[in-house]
């Protein structure tokens, strides 16, 4: 009887998968913008979410961020090779 009620417990003090989805938001968000304030780093998030849209741009310009297009463009014209 007492794991019962232990095990009762452990479910009502989870929280609930919207706060968790929402924590996990406010966590993204945040760290994308920490990433926006260093020199020379461009950012732009799109977040869709139940049909509604949650954006940001570490800039204001509305040629910000740029098209898919663009952006595969932009990744081939660099010949870049990582090394360890």
């Amino acid at each position: 009887m007492a794991i019962d009620n232990l095990k009762g417990k452990r479910e009502n003090s989870r929280p609930r998968k919207g706060e968790n989805l929402r924590r996990r938001k406010e966590t993204l968000f945040k760290k994308v913008y920490e990433l926006g304030k260093y020199d020379g780093v461009d950012v732009a998030l799109i977040l869709r979410q139940n049909g509604r849209y949650f954006t940001y741009r570490s800039i204001d310009l509305e040629s910000w961020p740029p098209s898919m297009k663009e952006i595969v463009r932009l990744y081939y014209s660099f010949d870049i090779t990582i090394t360890c």
